[in-house]
Parts: structure tokens; C-alpha cells; sequence
């Protein structure tokens, strides 16, 4: 029963998606090309976010298009 459950979860830990995203997110690589995705309740701000982040990096120059929401 213990060896069943073992193996389950490390089955499980392998092939977590949201493991190998957070593991991504880490890195320093910069990407010429890349999609963010914005998760939230109903007004909990997420556009107010998509909103500063343009500020900010069209004010530095960063970004050569706008994000769409």
C-alpha cells in the first residue's frame, strides 16, 4: 500500500504543470517571444496590473507593442 501511494505521487510530482512553470518563471532567460496569462476573480485587479505593467516598461522603452486584455 505504501509503495502504491509512493509511486502516485511521484508520478504526479513529475508531471505537475504547475511545477514546471513556477521552475520556468525562475530563470533568467529572456525570451523574444513569450505569452503571460492573468488569473483572478472578478475585479480583483487584473487589468489594473496589465495596465501598470504597460506603463511601466513603455515609459523604459522595453516594449515594442502594447499587452492586450
Amino acid at each position: 500500500m505504501i509503495v502504491e501511494n509512493k509511486t502516485k505521487t511521484e508520478a504526479t510530482a513529475n508531471t505537475n504543470i504547475w511545477n514546471e512553470i513556477l521552475r520556468e518563471s525562475m530563470t533568467k532567460k529572456d525570451l523574444e517571444e513569450s505569452n503571460v496569462f492573468v488569473f483572478g476573480d472578478k475585479f480583483s485587479g487584473k487589468r489594473s496590473l496589465i495596465k501598470h505593467i504597460n506603463r511601466e516598461l513603455l515609459q523604459k522603452g522595453e516594449v515594442e507593442g502594447k499587452f492586450y486584455f
